[in-house]
């Protein structure tokens, strides 16, 4: 019989789920929101339930791994803190569901799958990659020299909450003067509320090109890309989340301002900016190569 296996992408807005099969085919695929999910305060109960019915006649999977916006213990088995949904913080996902569903449950920072996806998609198992999403957070993932680098405790990549010299302003992490706290899509519908009442904040590229804050928005994303490619010298950078994939989101603006503070001669000549691919499967498929990679190295 083939293995399946199930990725889930547990995002701050949207919980995609997925059945992929062993050529990495989507067999089965749902979207629902996220808050339907931690509505009722038991999060693990719910996640459970939420799994249980999109698997209701079909057979049991190989494996299922859940993609998180949150520091991931190093064990892959509990969320440490998730700074953009409440209701998830020391948790051990793991082993609560493992039981329930008869079959080993996997967590992973949710970036982490997102980059697995393009680096299978694009055949980089053996380069070094960054991916830089924009999302709610500002997220990140570490593919080095054909591995991920996870930290001590599991907690690498949270570039998000670097902190920033003259900023002040509380971090849902709850440290003040994170890149978050002014660069995330969470800070950018915020600016769009107070400045263009009414307006979708999806236009706001495209509606008001010459926004001097969009101008101080991009170079907040662009310093801290600039910071890890002069520490770690990737073959290539991936950008994505929602607000990358934007209508009208200025990719070459963001690119200037990037390489204006690379250091030359490299990585500046050398760097390859790429773009994920907007596609609402693609991280569930992230999550089933990720974790055929787990299976198979452990």
């Amino acid at each position: 019989m083939e293995k399946m296996m199930v990725g889930i992408d547990l995002g701050a807005t949207n919980l995609r789920i997925g059945l992929v099969d062993e050529s990495y085919r989507v067999v089965k695929f749902e979207r629902s929101l996220t808050r339907e999910l931690v509505c009722d305060g038991d999060t693990l109960r719910a996640l459970g339930e939420c799994i249980e019915r999109f698997l209701d006649g079909l057979p049991a999977p190989e494996a299922v791994v859940i993609g998180f916006p949150a520091v991931v213990s190093g064990d892959h088995k509990m969320v440490r803190q998730s700074p953009n949904i409440a209701g998830f913080d020391n948790i051990n996902f793991a082993d609560g569901l493992s039981s329930r569903l008869k079959c080993p449950v996997i967590i992973e920072r949710d970036c982490n799958l997102l980059l697995a996806g393009e680096i299978y998609a694009r055949g980089m198992e053996q380069e070094s990659v960054l991916g830089f999403y924009i999302g709610t957070g500002y997220g990140n993932a570490l593919f080095l020299n054909g591995r991920f680098w996870e930290g001590a405790d599991g907690a690498a990549g949270e570039i998000g909450h670097i902190p920033l010299y003259g900023v002040h302003e509380r971090c849902g992490c709850g440290n003040e003067g994170c890149v978050e706290s002014i660069g995330s899509g969470a800070r950018l519908v915020r600016h769009v509320k107070e400045t263009y009442p009414g307006e979708d904040v999806a236009n706001v590229f495209t509606a008001h090109p010459d926004d001097p804050f969009l101008d101080a928005f991009l170079e907040v994303l662009a310093i801290p890309i600039a910071t890890e490619v002069n520490l770690l010298n990737p073959a290539h950078i991936i950008i994505g989340g929602g607000v990358a994939a934007m209508q009208g989101f200025p990719r070459e603006k963001l690119e200037k301002n990037v390489l204006h503070h690379v250091r030359r001669p490299v990585p500046f000549e050398t760097l390859r900016f790429l773009y994920a691919d907007d596609n609402p499967q693609a991280s569930v498929l992230g999550a089933a190569y990720y974790a055929r990679r787990y299976i198979h190295s452990a």
